[in-house]
Order: C-alpha cells, then structure tokens, then sequence
C-alpha cells in the first residue's frame, strides 16, 4: 500500500518542508505503509510570491525539497483534478495536511453583492487540497484553516461542497480549535470523526539526521561556542529591535536566524543551512527569541529556553497557533503578543534572564513533547486504511 500525502511544501520557509518530511516519516512509522508527497504546486504559493532562490538559504531550502523530500515522479501545477486522477491510479489512500491546506478566503465585492476568491495568496476552493470521492479513500493529519478563513462568509453552495468533503474523510486530524469550530459550523456530523493533532514535527523527530554534524557548521559561521548565544527569529519588529542590545548587554552573542533583524552581532539569515541543520542549529543556542511557529517547536524539540513571541492577533475568538502552543507547554510566562502594549524590549529582556537562569520549565516541554507524540502515533493507528467513507 502506499499513500500519498497533499500538503505545502514549497516555498522558502524551512518548517514547511520539514513538517512535509516529518509527516511523511511519521505515516511510513506508524502504518508500515509506503508515503510519498503529491507534487503539486499552486502558482500563488509559489513563483509569484517567493520568486526564483536568491541567496544561499533560499537555494538550500529549495534543493533540500527536491532532493529529499519523497516527491511523486509526476508535477501538477494549479490542476487539482489531474493532480487527484494521479493519486487514483497510484495511491490506495490519499492524506490531507499538514499546514494551512484549508484557508479559504472570501472577500466581498460590489458592495457585498457578490463574494469573490481573489486573494492573491490563496488558491481558491475547490483545490488539490480538497480532493474528491474519484481519489477514494481520504483522511487528514494537522489540516488547519489559519486565520483568514472565515466560515460565516462562504457561499452556501461552496459550503454544501465543502461538506460534503469532510463528510467524506474516514478520520480528520487538525491542527488548533479554530479549525475544529470551522469542522463543526460546516459539518457538525464530522466532528465524531476529527481529533485535535500535533504538528508531524512533534510526532516524529527529525533532530537526529543532523544534531552531529550542526554544530562544527555553526562555529564556521562565525557562532562563538565560548559566550551564551541566542537565536532570533522575529524579522524587523520594533520591540525585537529594542531587546537585542539588551540581550548584547547580558553577554549574548546575539545572532539572527531565516530573517534580518537590525543590530545583531552575526547575521545568519542568509546562511547556506539546510532545512534540518536548521532544525537542530536550535540545540547549539541558551536561548530563543521567535515569533515563527516551526522555529518554536524546534527550540522547544531541542529543549532550548524559548521566548515565545506573537505577531498575529486573534481573530473570531479563537487564540493564534502561537498562543496554543504557550498554553499546551505551559509557556504563559514567556509567551509575549507583540501588539500588546504591555510587551516592551525590557520585559522580554527579564523573560530571556529568568528563562535561562532556570525558570524556563524544561521537564513540563519535556512531557509534553512525549504526550504530543503518543497522540500522533495513536491517530494514525487508528485510521482504518482499507475503509472509504462516502459523500452524503
């Protein structure tokens, strides 16, 4: 048997192609079944908005997803209906996830007369992450609708097709409550069938394919082992800008990480690191500082003392996957919303003090990294892989 898994991996963002790697890994453990990724691409996820690979990480990055990932022989571009007759003939079941594969958004034009999906970001429903009853036998791992999806919006026919695809899926992992609410408000008679799920990066752990090797790679760089150091992932935010010379303050050698941020002493963000030498770089540092959610499941993957920052804002009352992730490690005193105006550099410089001093609850990650795991594994073993539901 082998099945074939639809999910994001392209683009210039080390987590995407390695949550791909993860879960591919993960179901090939677990069932004892072959997996390969459907190498499907939507032209608004990829060329037109990262462009070719500009520099060293950009190239790495790309290399690693065609190289390493289980890619299929075959490449779909913006047709999901090839890209499903393909998984017909070839898989003998078809995985949807992990990543935002459910954004939906619809904006309305015409003074609200009419709904359109025109956001240049987002490929429009129905696409290959949606696949019919012709692919037969369907599930989801971590699919999640991210924050632009606003169910109240979609037209009640697309609604009526939307349904009908979950409906049709024999066992739906996701990823964060506000996709188990758009689970519930489109298909209430789903949710008996859905399990909230962690990230693959959490149920199968990638950091042994390069933990060895990263630290001789990082000391070339210029990373200096003999003073405490700190990872920053968060880009050009103002109150990021203001803690590093805090940090440069306390001893740290203060070092950038995927995104430029002003006034750090090494500037990595271009580094020529491939996606899982990224991964475990996050073990070589005292600390983390990011806003990005796969660097915050690495540093926490690597026990590392994380600072766990929020540039996003809750929408509809759901909490951002940030937040869900400080409340399921128990990471409240080190979780900081950017927006907020109680966040200022000198608070997050005595979260980073207390965190690497001790406070950080190292042994609580720990548990709960084993009981992320065990949920995985036990989803997918769960998953009747012989046995098709069909659409209503």
């Amino acid at each position: 048997m082998t099945i074939g898994i639809f999910t994001i991996h392209t683009g210039y963002s080390e987590g995407s192609v390695l949550q791909a790697l993860a879960l591919a890994l993960l179901v090939q453990e677990v069932t004892g079944q072959a997996a390969e990724i459907v190498d499907h691409r939507h032209r608004v996820q990829d060329e037109p908005r990262f462009g070719p690979p500009s520099n060293a990480r950009k190239r790495a990055i790309a290399a690693f997803r065609e190289s390493v990932l289980p890619l299929s022989s075959s490449r779909f571009i913006d047709d999901p209906r090839a890209a499903w007759a393909y998984a017909r003939e070839r898989y003998d079941a078809v995985l949807v996830g992990s990543e935002e594969v459910w954004k939906i958004a619809y904006r309305p034009r015409l003074r609200g007369l009419i709904r359109a999906q025109d956001d240049p970001h987002v490929p429009a429903f129905p696409n290959a992450y949606w696949p019919d009853a012709s692919v037969g036998h369907r599930f989801a791992y971590a699919a999640t609708v991210g924050t632009k999806t606003d169910w109240r919006g979609i037209p009640f026919f697309r609604r009526w097709q939307i349904a009908r695809r979950l409906r049709g899926m024999s066992a739906i992992g996701y990823r964060d409550e506000r996709t188990r609410a758009f689970i519930k408000a489109i298909a209430p008679d789903a949710v008996a069938r859905s399990l909230r799920v962690p990230d693959p990066v959490l149920g199968y752990d990638l950091l042994p394919f390069a933990r060895d090797e990263v630290r001789p790679l990082l000391e070339r760089l210029g990373v200096d082992f003999e003073r405490p150091r700190v990872a920053i992932l968060a880009g050009r935010n103002p109150k990021v800008a203001g803690l590093v010379p805090q940090l440069a303050e306390q001893g740290f050698q203060t070092v950038a990480l995927s995104f430029a941020t002003p006034g750090v002493e090494l500037d990595l963000s271009e580094a020529d690191l491939s996606p899982l030498e990224w991964a475990a770089a996050f073990g070589c540092f005292d600390l983390v500082v990011s806003d990005r959610m796969h660097a915050c499941l690495f540093a926490l993957r690597n026990l590392t003392p994380l600072i766990l920052l929020d540039a996003r804002k809750p929408t509809m009352g759901y909490p951002t996957k940030n937040a869900e992730i400080a409340a399921r490690f128990g990471l409240e005193d080190f979780y900081f919303a950017l927006d907020k105006s109680r966040t200022s550099p000198e608070g997050l410089a005595l979260a980073a003090r207390r965190a690497v001093a001790g406070g950080f609850p190292a042994a609580r990650v720990a548990e709960v990294l084993a009981e992320e795991r065990e949920i995985a594994v036990d989803f997918l073993k769960g998953v009747r892989l012989g046995h098709a539901k069909t659409e209503s």
